[in-house]
C-alpha cells in the first residue's frame, strides 16, 4: 500500500536559467481533490481526503509516479517528516535519478510548503521550458 501525504494549497515560482522565465507550480483544492499545475498541464491526484484545520484547507493525497505531459513525469513521496513533489523529464532508466530537468517542490509534515522550490537540469542541454 503507498503512503498518503497531507498538501495545502501553494504556488511556488521557480527559478531556471539566465534568460527563462521562471516555473510556476501550484497546487489547489478543487471539487473534492487537489489539483497541481505546471507547464501548461493540470493533474488531479488521487485524493483520500479534504479537510481543515487550524492552519487551513488540507488535502490527503496518495503517493504516485505518473505522465504528466508527453515529456514530463509528476511524482510524489513521503514519508514521516516530508513530502517531496517532482516534475521531471525521465532519465535513461525511466527515474528521476539521471534526469535531463527536473522541477521539485518540498512540503513538511504539516502539508506546508518547506522552503524553496528547485529547478535542476542534467548535462544534455533540454529544449528550454515552456512558460507557464
Amino acid at each position: 500500500m503507498s503512503r498518503t501525504a497531507k498538501l495545502r494549497p501553494f504556488e511556488e515560482y521557480i527559478d531556471t536559467e539566465p534568460g527563462f522565465n521562471s516555473v510556476v507550480i501550484s497546487g489547489r483544492i478543487a471539487h473534492g481533490a487537489f489539483v497541481v499545475k505546471a507547464l501548461g498541464t493540470q493533474f488531479v491526484l488521487e485524493t483520500a481526503e479534504v479537510g481543515e484545520d487550524q492552519w487551513g484547507s488540507f488535502a490527503i493525497v496518495n503517493e504516485c509516479d505518473v505522465p504528466f505531459t508527453n515529456e514530463f513525469r509528476l511524482l510524489l513521496e513521503a514519508d514521516e517528516e516530508e513530502t517531496m513533489l517532482k516534475i521531471f523529464i525521465p532519465g535513461e532508466d525511466g527515474t528521476w535519478r539521471g534526469t535531463k530537468r527536473a522541477f521539485t517542490v518540498w512540503f513538511n509534515s504539516s502539508g506546508t510548503k518547506d522552503g524553496k522550490g528547485s529547478s535542476l537540469r542534467g548535462s544534455e542541454n533540454p529544449k528550454p521550458v515552456p512558460v507557464n
